[in-house]
């Protein structure tokens, strides 16, 4: 789960690792970025490495994104979910939608998410003076209505393992925004139902490609079917599989 680097877990942690990975009959990597992470790391476990997604109640998330986000939505809107932390570095986020703003001076960030990061995020938008455009939600219990009704979502995390809420988004037919780690190149679609980035620079073009491609007709459905693959029935019918390979049967 996530992209696996000696840097990131150290030197002991790989090694205590590597004698999990000898003793298991299959390694599950989340996606395609984390197996490959895993094959640099431990190539020895490249044949009996599989890549499972994780699987989505679409039917569920459907539903719920019927609800109301008590905002009244704007052309430029832009939702960026999860944990307020070093890690998902909403600083950057705050940092990109700044220069989104100068070619768009109608758009709004709101941040559905909370953690230790916050008051700081908080201090820098007042400090900014962007309170009239960026709003920290706090933790939402339903973020699909707003995700829905939103331009694009944001994400510049530094490591991740599958972004769920990328594909959340994708099938509720909103385009993505996100720095180069996890899931992001693989959600993409190359480059057809969201962009990756290399730098906070590049952020307001790829949210530009994104927005602009929203109004083709048919463009939402085709995000929507494109995620379809991530059913959880998939999920189970692909993990079967890997128990009965243990299994030998």
């Amino acid at each position: 789960h996530g992209t696996l680097s000696i840097e990131e877990y150290g030197a002991k942690a790989i090694a205590r690792q590597r004698e999990t990975f000898k003793r298991a009959g299959r390694v599950v990597a989340i996606s395609n970025n984390t197996a490959r992470s895993v094959v640099r790391l431990f190539p020895e476990c490249e044949e009996k490495l599989r890549v499972v997604y994780n699987g989505f109640r679409f039917n569920e998330i459907e539903a719920k994104a019927h609800g109301e986000s008590g905002i009244v939505a704007k052309a430029h809107d832009i939702v960026s979910v999860g944990h307020l932390d070093g890690n998902k570095d909403p600083l950057a986020i705050l940092d990109a939608f700044e220069l989104i703003l100068v070619r768009h001076p109608d758009a709004r960030l709101f941040f559905a998410g909370d953690g230790p990061l916050r008051r700081a995020l908080e201090i820098e938008i007042v400090q900014r003076e962007l309170t009239e455009c960026v709003f920290v939600l706090g933790f939402v219990d339903n973020p699909y209505p707003l995700i829905k009704q939103s331009s694009c979502l944001l994400s510049l995390s530094h490591t991740e393992g599958f972004q769920s809420v990328l594909v959340e988004g994708l099938y509720l037919g909103v385009p993505f925004v996100s720095s180069r780690c996890g899931s992001a190149e693989e959600l993409s679609g190359a480059g057809r139902f969201g962009a990756v980035v290399d730098s906070v620079d590049e952020v307001p073009s790829a949210y530009e490609r994104m927005t602009g491609k929203r109004a083709a007709v048919g463009y939402s459905g085709e995000m929507s079917s494109f995620v379809r693959k991530y059913d959880i029935s998939g999920f189970a019918e692909s993990f079967e599989r890997v128990l009965m390979e243990v299994l030998g049967l």
